[in-house]
């Protein structure tokens, strides 16, 4: 087609798919870059993840769950490329089969495109580490459509300014993440779960803080409510990974005299209309305390180590509610500007917005 027959083309699907409020979908990165320069040229926002563009209406909602192919593996170097929309659960059916995994968080349905651009932490954060470290390098679509790597397969690296770290946890304001690299690691010799019932969440704070202080770490920390059970409100789930793992559990039993041990383990929230915020974990149960109070049936699911929650939160007047409850704990949730400005200050939120206004002059990215 020649290039006036595209533009006309993709001025017809825009139109269309804004009027239906419906998803445009695209099946590669090609097609992804076309599109971004023909928004760019027109003015025309564009929503590519769950955390942006508070305002839908004028907004063009573009799919990436078709850029899910394995670009390469290096088993030696342990280390994996694929594109965004592969899920939690399409790297749970691959990998295990290499003697390798990549820790993310307990839901199916999430792609790593999601743990980047909202820098989700993993239930294992204490052993395993965090995003931050994990992602070596990435590939993106900037505001302008045009493709380019940042970060390399090195573990490190001296040369340059770390420009992979700058897009985790932007929320695709700054540009298009298309792809990832991440480093793996060799799957457990030996895995020990332990399962325990609390009154408080308090109690289930200190016992993880107590096995992180005793220079212990855990491979999963994750806290969740248990709803129905007027007594023992939140399950605290402990992993612990390697030959000593069996020792690990024992020293966590010893220290749970708080807890009710319970076989089983708490299956993942499949809630997908989820609130985000990353908290200090000394303030995890006050945070908590509150929420309950707010709504009884919330479904709230806390990876202890990195203080982050995941709130199932369906009224929005709960929802602002509790966003202001984190930022007043020094806290921050992931998709509003002015917790921004009231946990870092005027100053920090201010260059934030220069980076923003450099890297999308026109402001058409998840804004």
């Amino acid at each position: 087609m020649r290039a006036t027959e595209v533009r006309s083309a993709m001025t017809g699907l825009i139109e269309q798919a804004r009027r239906a409020s419906s998803v445009v979908a695209v099946k590669s990165q090609v097609e992804l870059c076309e599109l971004v320069k023909y928004c760019n040229d027109i003015g025309q926002r564009i929503r590519t993840t769950a955390f942006g563009a508070a305002d839908e209406r004028d907004a063009l909602q573009v799919d990436l769950s078709g850029l899910n192919r394995w670009v390469e593996k290096h088993d030696d170097d342990m280390d994996l490329r694929v594109e965004c929309g592969v899920t939690r659960e399409n790297l749970l059916e691959k990998l295990p089969e290499t003697g390798l995994f990549f820790p993310m968080a307990n839901r199916h349905d999430l792609s790593i495109g999601d743990v980047v651009n909202a820098n989700i932490p993993n239930p294992g954060s204490a052993k395993y580490n965090s995003p931050r470290t994990n992602v070596l390098g990435l590939t993106i679509v900037s505001a302008t459509g045009e493709l380019f790597r940042t970060g390399t397969r090195a573990r490190k690296s001296s040369a340059g300014y770390d420009l992979t770290r700058l897009y985790l946890g932007s929320m695709g304001k700054l540009g298009i993440v298309t792809e990832v690299c991440v480093r793996l690691y060799p799957y457990p010799s030996s895995i020990h779960h332990e399962r325990y019932l609390f009154k408080s969440a308090e109690d289930a704070v200190e016992l993880s803080s107590d096995l992180i202080s005793a220079g212990l770490r855990p491979a999963q920390t994750s806290l969740t409510t248990q709803l129905g059970n007027d007594d023992l409100h939140w399950a605290l789930d402990l992993e612990f990974h390697g030959p000593n793992s069996e020792e690990e559990a024992h020293i966590a039993r010893e220290l749970s005299d708080k807890g009710q041990s319970l076989k089983g383990q708490t299956p993942p929230i499949e809630d997908g209309a989820l609130t985000y915020a990353s908290v200090p974990m000394a303030a995890i149960p006050d945070i908590l305390l509150k929420l309950r109070t707010l709504d009884p049936s919330a479904s709230i699911s806390v990876e202890v180590a990195e203080g982050f929650i995941s709130a199932g939160l369906k009224r929005s007047e709960v929802r602002s509610e509790f966003e202001n409850i984190v930022a007043e704990s020094g806290g921050v949730c992931f998709h509003r500007e002015r917790s921004l400005q009231a946990t870092f200050g005027q100053t920090n939120a201010d260059l934030m917005e220069t980076l923003k206004k450099k890297m999308d002059p026109k402001g058409l990215l998840n804004t």
